[in-house]
């Protein structure tokens, strides 16, 4: 274990490549591969190289803590940091999208109303009011009407 930091990146690096050329070397020795041109296993080789430099679980793991006093270390300062809490409040309310909508809404309904009275006109009528105080939630945008951000440290 290389506790440098430079040495830590330079055996980061040089890990996978490691790893690729041992590969090769087992799969030439023990493997009956087919022949292939230079030209393709270094632009193979290349390809390879530049997507484990740029890996994205390398660029992970090369800032991972590795050994019990280091996480050991990290514990300690998370328990002796001071906690902070940040909180943020926001108020808000519904508003008609398109105002036209619910005056034609209110006159569908009324039209639905009469329609339903003369084909069955035994029964009362039962009207529903889709249209009511509140939009459907598609006919809404939310405004917001009030912000509070807020940062407590305890001491």
């Amino acid at each position: 274990a290389f506790t440098h930091p430079l040495m830590q990146k330079v055996a980061a690096f040089l890990a996978p490549i490691i790893q690729f050329i041992l590969l090769l070397i087992h799969s030439l020795l023990y493997l009956r591969l087919p022949s292939y041109s230079p030209k393709f296993l270094v632009t193979t080789i290349l390809l390879y190289l530049i997507e484990a430099f740029s890996c994205s679980t390398r660029r992970y793991l090369s800032h991972a803590l590795n050994a019990p006093t280091e996480v050991e270390a990290y514990l300690e300062r998370m328990r002796i940091a001071k906690p902070v809490v940040k909180w943020k409040v926001r108020c808000f309310h519904y508003e008609d999208r398109l105002r036209g909508l619910k005056e034609l809404g209110k006159r569908v309904d009324d039209v639905n109303d009469k329609l339903h009275n003369a084909l069955d006109s035994s029964s009362s009528s039962s009207s529903s009011k889709s249209f009511g105080d509140t939009p459907p939630l598609w006919m809404a945008k939310k405004v917001v009407t009030h912000e509070a951000v807020g940062t407590y440290k305890f001491d």
